[in-house]
């Protein structure tokens, strides 16, 4: 999953769009994949899930399929990609993007009004989630 979001943040910037690659690297790549990381860390293991035959199984399917990729990808290299010298130099997007945010008459005030809302999302769900003390025995009569 990591290798196919920093592939999109490649081929993004391979059409010129670099303030979309680097969007790309930041929030899935980064951040996205560490909230799955940090699922799968908190999840219980299954007792089932650590046979070895299954996880060997798994392992050689992963390979040959992965091999069988490779294989295709490098075999047919040359007659897919078009030549470096007959694409178009890419524009850098990330200033004019930049400079759309923070016009007064654009995006200025949608932009301000997202960073609160998740300002405001972010202090609820730490309250939600903070833990509260339990009411001793001599509080609760």
């Amino acid at each position: 999953m990591f290798g196919t979001f920093l592939g999109v943040a490649g081929l993004y910037l391979t059409l010129g769009a670099d303030f979309l690659a680097m969007t790309q690297v930041l929030i899935y790549a980064g951040g996205i994949m560490v909230l799955y990381l940090f699922g799968l860390m908190l999840t219980k293991p299954s007792p089932q899930e650590r046979n070895l035959l299954r996880i060997g199984f798994a392992a050689g399917l992963v390979g040959a399929v992965s091999l069988i990729l490779l294989v295709q990808l490098f075999g047919g290299i040359d007659e897919r990609w078009p030549d470096a010298a007959s694409l178009p130099d890419p524009e850098p997007t990330a200033e004019g993007i930049g400079l759309a945010f923070l016009r007064a008459d654009e995006w200025l005030f949608a932009f301000e009004f997202a960073s609160v809302l998740l300002l405001a999302t972010l202090v609820g769900a730490v309250y939600i989630a903070r833990r509260r003390p339990e009411p001793r025995a001599e509080e609760l009569g």
